[in-house]
């Protein structure tokens, strides 16, 4: 097997502005739904530091599989005058879901802080999946 990644694009997903517990699901550029290999790692690089929750969505929208990220775990990191706040987990060994073999996994985001998360570019958020097949 040999090691990929799929990566989110701040422009155009995960943009909304979340409540506590609210979720936003996107069809995830680069990560086919195939049921081959599985995901080995997970990554999130945001511009607030608020809890995560990145959910890994069977093709009806049900959540097979998810990683948790607490408020503490964020390792902060200034690119310019910009602040960044980074989770990573690498201990991660979930089978890759099967959807439609040429479709993409639904990945949702979840918003666990009572603080909400920011809409827009204020509120970006990156999420990197790393995967074998």
């Amino acid at each position: 097997m040999s090691s990929h990644y799929a990566k989110s694009a701040p422009a155009t997903h995960y943009t909304g502005a979340l409540v506590q517990g609210q979720v936003e699901t996107e069809l995830f550029p680069g990560l086919r739904g195939d049921g081959q290999g599985c995901i080995v790692s997970v990554a999130i690089e945001s511009r607030e530091r608020l809890a995560w929750t990145v959910e890994f969505n069977d093709a009806d929208g049900a959540m097979l599989n998810n990683v948790v990220f607490t408020e503490q775990e964020a390792q902060e990191n200034t690119i310019g005058s910009t602040i960044y706040y980074c989770y990573s987990r690498t201990d991660v060994d979930i089978p890759m879901p099967r959807s439609m073999p040429n479709d993409a996994v639904t990945v949702g985001l979840r918003n666990n802080s009572a603080t909400a998360k920011t809409a827009g570019t204020d509120g970006a958020v990156v999420v990197i999946i790393g995967f074998k097949k």
